[in-house]
């Protein structure tokens, strides 16, 4: 606390002698066994990562955005593109994978072909706001990662699939 950290972000534990790291004998000096067991442990209870925004904030590999169900007449809206290339713009040594997923339905091939398709339009289109392209690698997914049980034989609705049509940008490395 002394160093800033606030009291209500701390907890504090006494073990005694419940959690020896080394067994010791009761009675005697104190050996470089017993030393061992006089230790101080710091453990991370809870931790929550810094959301991706489109401010200067900060940034870790494998940190995600997603943006769902908007293939029907674009992948992505204008809105959205325009603020995440401006985001990209800033940060021109910023390495990001745009990952795209399809619905359920169709063949494997097609599903597999309609996101590689999409994955594409938004690198294209990024690339058309004046993001490096050798910044940017695309990946299609199909339907490998379906969100919800909308998968085969089962019945969807359509906003039901739309949840699985998504566009994902992974922050692959921050320089």
């Amino acid at each position: 606390m002394t160093k800033g950290v606030p009291a209500d972000r701390l907890q504090t534990h006494g073990y005694g002698n419940a959690l020896p790291l080394v067994k010791c004998t009761e009675a005697g000096e104190p050996t470089s066994d017993t030393y061992a067991n006089r230790r101080v442990e710091a453990k991370i209870v809870d931790f929550v990562k810094p959301s991706f925004t489109y401010q200067d904030s900060i940034l870790y590999s494998g940190q995600v955005m997603v943006v769902n169900g908007l293939y029907e007449d674009h992948p992505i809206d204008f809105d959205t593109l325009s603020n995440l290339a401006n985001f990209l713009n800033k940060w021109p040594k910023l390495k990001i994978e745009i990952g795209a997923h399809s619905d359920s339905r169709g063949t494997k091939q097609e599903k597999l072909d309609r996101s590689t398709d999409v994955a594409r339009i938004v690198k294209k289109d990024l690339v058309g706001f004046g993001v490096n392209e050798t910044c940017i690698t695309t990946v299609g997914y199909g339907d490998a990662y379906i969100l919800n049980d909308c998968r085969g034989t089962t019945k969807c609705t359509e906003e039901q699939h739309s949840k699985n049509r998504r566009v994902e940008i992974k922050i692959i490395s921050v320089e």
